[in-house]
């Protein structure tokens, strides 16, 4: 049956919390204002032991508790009820009455204390939600959504209802939601599959109208995989990855989504290839991005969405990627991860190889061997062979030594990503220019030939396709210049011309692939303004392939190809 309805989560889904780390200081700060409250409205007629209580001891015991109840709430997926702020504090007040043997029970007090504590908890003067922000594609997609008549419910935990829905309001998500089940409302918490059934009513849906949308698998995933409605797994930044990973290592389908995003740009394609039903044949294709920006870019050019002949899941690489299902073909961008030193990421490229050991009928795209030369800048150089092609000299710059330098030069690191200031960099036209230059890295640098150039390109290859888009041309000038090859300044003229010998950039393009056995690169290609020569500048793997207008079909084009190519080998 056609989808008619999205039930969303609401943190890390629709929104990113950006300061968790600051979530114990904030919460403190509004105990202390409840502790004040308490005190003006006459708490301690009512509880004669809260005024020999400081309100840093109040402040403390509540967050301890409330520490303890988050901490249970993530371990556990048998806390189904909401625990709510009010009824935290209330604990805290009877604690202390139990402990001066005062006679005040939790039954004698409870309607009266918690119809106060909510009138406490419902004021926003004090109200700090944090800082958040809707991810770039959060709004348009809803309002997409809505446009096509899509009915739109949220489902969220918080034991601070109110303090979420002014959240919610700032954000500007509560007009684009026509239904609400929030757990301190409604008693009931992820991932109790009750949530769904009371959003299904609120909708008029039934359960295969539905799917649910959210990024953690052990509460929004397993809490629509047991009310029976289809899933949606959003790996965009999950509230808890550990959580997430330790889901995937039990393996259990339980947690295992329908399908999945790493932005919500991919969610409606996705819902469309859902209600197209299955496709036979299909090749099944899990990929890793380590990047939120490499996610964004993926969902905003509609690729790694799965159609008729690919099925795309996310996944992640420090828990087997066999147990979110079987894959016929692995894509990442681990370039970062390889050169980094974090305990983590070294633990995602061993988790890589060791799923690639254990299924050698599975495709790895691209193959990690070849990553040395997209990450260092002198080892391509080094591998790289000058040809004469069509009367064309197609080259590399030359390397110098601080001895050898010839001017103007250019100064940038050896490693092309990952280290600090990766993208700067710096011409310059004497020695002690070169010397001042190659203090401003604390890493190892190359000092490489500046290539005068009439023209430069970008030029983008994904298998046989291969596109050159005009980018901004840079002038040594006369004195020493300093730019972000990311972040060009915008006062640079781009390429008039687009004249490129295109039998000289196929044969280029080859030979790069058979070098380093890349298939997704790109590189920068400079026009040497005297001698024509064609001069690869720079060189990197899987780019953002911004100007390719039809990216998602190439890249499937460029899967499928390789795949068909594996098989035949195998």
């Amino acid at each position: 049956m056609k989808i008619k309805g999205v039930i969303f989560d609401v943190g890390q889904t629709l929104s990113n919390q950006l300061d968790k780390d600051r979530l114990v200081e904030r919460n403190k700060k509004y105990y202390s204002y409840v502790y004040e409250e308490m005190i003006q409205r006459g708490f301690s007629t009512t509880f004669p032991s809260l005024s020999s209580h400081s309100n840093g001891e109040f402040v403390e015991d509540l967050n301890v508790l409330n520490l303890g109840t988050r901490a249970e709430k993530n371990i556990s997926t048998e806390v189904l009820k909401e625990y709510r702020m009010s009824e935290q504090t209330l604990d805290i007040l009877i604690r202390y009455e139990e402990a001066a043997g005062t006679g005040v029970t939790k039954q004698n007090v409870y309607d009266e204390a918690i119809s106060q504590l909510d009138s406490i908890y419902a004021g926003t003067n004090a109200l700090d939600e944090g800082v958040y922000e809707l991810w770039p594609d959060t709004k348009s997609t809803l309002e997409e959504l809505r446009r096509r008549g899509y009915i739109l419910g949220l489902a969220s935990n918080t034991a601070h209802p109110v303090k979420h829905e002014h959240m919610l309001a700032r954000l500007g998500i509560t007009p684009l939601i026509d239904h609400f089940a929030v757990s301190s409302y409604i008693g009931v918490r992820k991932p109790n599959p009750e949530m769904v059934r009371i959003l299904l009513t609120k909708m008029g849906l039934t359960a295969n109208e539905v799917i649910v949308v959210g990024d953690l698998l052990d509460r929004d995933i397993l809490m629509g995989n047991a009310a029976g409605v289809r899933t949606v797994w959003i790996n965009a930044i999950p509230y808890s990855l550990q959580q997430n990973l330790k889901r995937i290592r039990e393996g259990d389908a339980k947690y295992m989504p329908t399908a999945g995003i790493v932005c919500l740009a991919q969610l409606i394609p996705t819902i469309q290839y859902l209600d197209e039903g299955g496709h036979r044949d299909q090749i099944r294709v899990g990929y890793y991005f380590p990047h939120l920006r490499k996610k964004l870019e993926t969902g905003k050019q509609g690729a790694f969405v799965s159609g008729p002949k690919i099925t795309y899941l996310p996944v992640e690489l420090r828990a087997p990627i066999e147990n979110l299902g079987k894959f016929d073909v692995i894509v990442h961008k681990v370039t970062d991860l390889l050169l980094s030193e974090s305990s983590e990421d070294q633990e995602a490229i061993r988790g890589l190889q060791d799923y690639l050991s254990r299924n050698p009928d599975a495709l790895l795209l691209d193959p990690l061997e070849g990553l040395q030369y997209s990450n260092n800048r002198k080892a391509f150089a080094d591998k790289w062979t000058e040809f004469l092609f069509e009367g064309i000299r197609v080259r590399v710059p030359e390397l110098y030594t601080q001895d050898n330098a010839k001017f103007p030069c250019i100064v940038k690191t050896e490693t092309a990503c990952q280290v600090k200031k990766s993208h700067d960099m710096i011409i310059v036209h004497n020695p002690d220019s070169l010397q001042e230059a190659l203090q401003n890295f604390n890493t190892q640098c190359i000092i490489q030939e500046w290539v005068p150039h009439s023209a430069i390109f970008k030029v983008y290859i994904l298998g046989n396709f291969f596109q050159a888009s005009p980018q901004k041309i840079v002038d040594a000038g006369n004195s020493t210049f300093s730019f972000n090859s990311a972040k060009m300044p915008e006062n640079l003229p781009v390429n008039s011309s687009d004249n490129l010998n295109i039998c000289v950039i196929q044969e280029l393009n080859k030979r790069l692939k058979e070098i380093t056995g890349l298939g997704m690169i790109s590189y920068d290609l400079g026009v040497q303004s005297d001698s024509g020569d064609y001069v690869v500048i720079d060189f990197n793997y899987f780019p953002g392939y911004y100007t390719v207008d039809n990216y998602k079909d190439v890249m499937d084009e460029y899967i499928l190809e390789k795949y068909r190519e594996f098989k035949k080998e195998a």
